[in-house]
This record gives C-alpha cells, structure tokens and sequence, in this order.
C-alpha cells in the first residue's frame, strides 16, 4: 500500500472526468476532500499519507475530486457546481457518525448538533481540541472512531513495548589497554571481544543491539540465560587478556528503528556503571524471576540511580549456576 495510488477517471451524465482513487479492501468508505486538499497531492504529506493507510487498513477508502476541483476536469464558472448541486436528492438513511472538535472556530457546536438531530440515528462524538481540519490535532482519536463506527470494533493500541531482560556489558581499563597495545592490536583485541560476545549472545538466545565501542548492549527473553551469558562472557574475556563488567535489569522496553529504549534500558546502564572488574550486578527484580535456577547474589545495598526516581536495590551475582 506504499506510493500513491493510481488516479483513475470516471464520466458523469456531461462526459465530464471525475478523478478517483481506490486503496485497500473491505466496506466502501468514500473520501471528498475539499478543493484546497486535491487527491493527487494530499499523499506527498507524509502524515496525511499515514493517516489514509490507516483508513485503507479497514476499508476500500475511495477519493475522489469534486468536478470543479483537483484532477476532475474543469467546468465553466457558471456550471461549476456549488455544494447544494453535488448533494440535490441527496437523503441520508444509512448510520451516519458526525465528528465535531468542541473548539472548532470554523463550525460552531450549535450547526453540528443541528445537522445530528436532522439525520435520523445519526451518532455525534464531540471529540477534544480546537482544529477545523481532520488530520490535524489528535487524528488517531478521529480515526479510532471512523474505525469503530464502520466495523463495530475498536482496534488495539499498537506497540513496540516487549517484555525483556536488557544487558549491558563494558571493558574495565579499555582506554589504558589501547595505550598499551597501539591501535592495530587493539582493534584485534576488540574484533575478537566482539565475536566473542556474539557467539555467546546467540547461544543464549540472546540479540545483540548494538556494540558501545568498548563492550556491549543484548536483549534476552529470559533473565537467567541473560544472567548465565553474562558470566560465560566475563570468564571468557580473560582468555583475551581483558575484564568486563556487566549489568542487567529486565522491564518493558520499547523497540525502534533497530534499538530499544526505556527507562529499563537506563537502569540496566546505570547498573552496570556500579559494577567493579569481573562483577555482574543485576537489579533487584530480578532475583524473584529466577527462583529455581540456583543462581545466588550477594546484597549490594540499595543505590540512587542517576536520573531514575527512588532508590534500588542491587545484588551481585555469586553463582550461575551454569
């Protein structure tokens, strides 16, 4: 449903062209714009584009250019039909849903309810904020609504919050090792500390979100394979010569564009910033989550993480019980 849609070209009684599109499937849903809105160009906006794929998503959305107006052919001024022609005969008696925002400064709340009492079962949402145009203001409520009143159900809220336990990993004196051994070395050194972290993270079922220069971010769908990870990945490191530190913190996070963010993804870094050489520190709701796996901590007290509201606990990992 990507691009703009074809317009395509109808003749009325006249031979006159009426500019149309079709997008998607399902109950015809019949889109006029106004003449300051043509069809051809209200799909170069990219929000305007979003919000019609919203309504093709429920529907067979059908634009369409008033004869006069757009990519319908031009009429002499004098034949230009004015609204009261385009709606002569016309007698609404399907369901008919009147969408009014209450600080409308171009249509007065008084019209709207008069046009409601005059339409048979005609339902009226009056609907916060003060835009005349449909796609401005809060558009996802006008089309949650558009939605519900053509297919009778209400869609669900979408989201890219999962569920996950979030690591952190970081290499203790990197800088001072770099000196030591010179770039090239160094960038090998750190190839192979890559690699490694990979191997491990997909052998615990893990996904690597990104490397931070010097250690590492990766996403688990369970706390303990995060936690038994993280260990074999600390142990691991020392065959290169180098030390890790890690922290881990499971909480909704919310996926975007390759990354994951969230106040989860804060306190798992704030965490690991605690963690002295060879430490793996976790978040104190974790240990309730991996009861049963024989993994032990060891109390770290309770710290204020820097920009997270109250106090955390915090443990070190004592046993993986890998």
């Amino acid at each position: 449903m990507a691009g703009t849609p074809e317009t395509l070209y109808a003749k009325d009684g006249d031979s006159h062209h009426l500019a149309y599109q079709v997008v998607g499937d399902g109950l015809d849903l019949l889109f006029v714009p106004t003449a300051t809105f043509p069809i051809d160009l209200l799909w170069d906006e990219p929000t305007v584009a979003g919000h019609l794929r919203r309504l093709a998503s429920f529907s067979r959305l059908i634009l369409t250019d008033l004869l006069g107006t757009g990519s319908s052919d031009a009429v002499p001024i004098h034949d230009r039909p004015a609204m009261q022609a385009w709606t002569d005969g016309l007698v609404i008696q399907a369901p008919t849903l009147l969408l009014h925002r209450r600080g409308d400064r171009h249509v007065r709340g008084e019209h709207t309810r008069d046009l409601s009492e005059g339409i048979p079962h005609a339902r009226l949402v009056e609907l916060e904020g003060d835009d005349n145009i449909w796609f401005a203001g809060d558009t996802d409520r006008v089309l949650d609504e558009i939605e519900s009143f053509l297919t009778g159900g209400r869609p669900a809220t979408p989201s890219n919050r999962v569920l996950s336990t979030v690591l952190f990993t970081d290499i203790v004196g990197s800088t001072q090792r770099a000196v030591q051994l010179g770039d090239d070395a160094w960038t090998a050194g750190l190839a192979a500390h890559n690699r490694l972290i990979e191997r491990h993270v997909a052998g615990a079922r893990g996904v690597i979100v990104k490397f931070t220069g010097d250690g590492a971010r990766a996403m688990f769908d369970g706390p303990a394979r995060a936690i038994n990870c993280a260990c074999a990945i600390r142990d691991a490191v020392e065959d290169l010569g180098l030390e890790i530190r890690a922290g881990l913190h499971t909480g909704e996070v919310e996926m975007a564009d390759g990354d994951v963010h969230g106040i989860a993804v804060h306190i798992a870094a704030r965490i690991m910033s605690l963690a002295g050489a060879g430490e793996v520190l976790v978040s104190g709701v974790i240990p309730p989550l991996v009861l049963g796996s024989r993994i032990a901590f060891a109390d770290r007290g309770s710290h204020q993480l820097k920009g997270v509201p109250d106090g955390w606990p915090v443990l070190a990992v004592r046993d993986s019980g890998a």
